[in-house]
């Protein structure tokens, strides 16, 4: 795995309407005459690398008449119905991939190659949605993509090089015997272009699912990948043939771009409640051996991080009060263990995006985190939202399995803290309304367990 390294500043943090760029080499130096770029393209021509490769943009031809292309490296054509994929091979681009844009280029979420109808009806599997409405929404424009029927998208993208771009060239390596195409996602657009969470899907044309990546546009994303790539090893290791979730397959700088390559979970989706399945997946990443709470790694990054914010370091010495004596097994947590990141795998649940793992961590972490995610914002006060959050953990782990209820409250607190930061990192302020209403359940929390 590459550390981060002077090589890593030329790390790309894109617009989302620009996503498609990371198909580019780094030093790709874009430019256009158009006078139809919107200013997000055109913040893009401010970008140009000296000495770069030369590649033109244009936007909305329809006559089908090709630019002067012979000293360019690659063309970026926008919506533009007149120019084939036949044309610019005939031109010397050997890397020809034309995208839809969905569901615009105004509010772009997903790249979907559409080289063939298969693969981009499964291109779209790159995004689960968690609720019905958005589920049933997504079958219906897999449908109409695999079915060839007009409508589901407005907008695309031809992108054309005189090259396979490195990070094609990486999942190629993975998978020698596939024809491929990618489809991009931009993440969650709620977040700063340098915390999106930018994703990358391989697919083969008969529509199969061959890996899904992840691209760090940033330190605090690269350090994410990494960190998953190391807890994947270590979940592997651990269980073997019996690991269910996302196996590592690359992980590493990829031309200036630390990109993290796994296997893909299929399974079913989950509900909001913790089942007997969830406890045994759970209590099987904890370790038959013990350490006192202030030893492990989740309790020193906290200490470290609520040392610059009084009133969260207040809630944590509360909560180190009641566990302070208390030691408990070693567990690895997921860190972000939500109904969106699990599945149904063969009748067990597995979990991925691991990003934010913690090899020496604790108990109840995520069980607190995974009822969090699924409690509605705004609803009850935080008071009740607290009760609520301890009473629905204690009925699958409480008193008659060692861990007292004001054991169990110290350790939601400390959950609660870790889900604080966690979106302090994605670009959060102290002050956001999801921080605020999650540091008064902490504090409601903290002070029944001082009681």
């Amino acid at each position: 795995m590459t550390a981060w390294s002077e090589s890593a500043t030329r790390m790309r943090a894109y617009a989302a309407a620009l996503t498609w760029a990371y198909l580019f080499p780094a030093d790709a130096s874009f430019h256009s005459d158009d006078d139809r770029l919107t200013p997000v393209f055109r913040s893009l021509l401010e970008q140009r690398e000296p000495n770069g490769r030369d590649v033109q943009i244009v936007w909305g031809s329809s006559s089908g008449r090709l630019p002067r292309l012979e000293d360019r490296y690659g063309l970026v054509a926008v919506n533009c119905r007149g120019i084939s994929a036949r044309d610019l091979q005939e031109a010397g681009f050997t890397y020809v991939r034309r995208l839809a844009v969905v569901p615009s280029l105004a509010k772009p979420r997903w790249f979907v190659p559409l080289d063939s109808r298969a693969a981009a009806s499964a291109g779209f599997r790159i995004h689960t949605p968690t609720n019905r409405v958005g589920h049933v929404k997504l079958n219906a424009v897999r449908a109409a993509a695999r079915l060839g029927l007009p409508g589901w998208y407005r907008d695309t993208i031809t992108i054309a090089q005189r090259a396979v771009p490195p990070i094609e060239q990486v999942i190629q390596s993975l998978f020698p015997e596939s024809a491929l195409r990618i489809t991009l996602s931009t993440g969650d657009l709620a977040w700063p272009d340098t915390a999106r969470g930018l994703r990358v899907m391989a697919v083969n044309l008969a529509g199969e699912v061959l890996a899904f990546g992840k691209l760090a546009s940033s330190r605090i994303t690269q350090q994410w990948l990494e960190n998953e790539a190391a807890a994947l090893k270590t979940l592997t290791a651990r269980f073997g043939e019996r690991w269910s979730g996302p196996r590592l397959l690359s992980a590493g700088e990829v031309d200036g771009t630390f990109a993290l390559f796994e296997t893909p979970v299929e399974g079913a989706l989950v509900g909001s409640e913790l089942s007997p399945a969830h406890w045994r997946f759970l209590a099987s990443l904890q370790d038959h051996n013990r350490k006192p709470v202030s030893e492990t790694a989740l309790v020193r990054t906290l200490t470290e991080r609520v040392a610059d914010l009084p009133p969260l370091a207040s809630i944590f010495d509360s909560a180190m009060a009641t566990l302070a004596g208390v030691s408990l097994p070693v567990t690895i947590t997921h860190g972000d263990f939500a109904p969106c990141n699990v599945r149904w795998v063969d009748g067990s649940i597995s979990a991925f995006d691991w990003e934010n793992a913690v090899l020496d961590g604790l108990p109840m972490v995520d069980a607190v985190t995974y009822r969090l995610a699924s409690i509605p914002r705004n609803r009850d006060t935080p008071a009740e939202v607290s009760v609520r959050l301890i009473d629905s953990v204690m009925r699958g782990h409480g008193e008659p399995n060692g861990l007292s209820r004001d054991v169990i409250r110290a350790l939601a607190v400390l959950a609660l803290l870790a889900n604080i930061f966690r979106s302090i990192d994605l670009g959060r302020s102290f002050s956001d309304p999801e921080v605020t209403w999650v540091t008064q359940i902490a504090r409601e929390l903290a002070m029944a367990t001082s009681l």
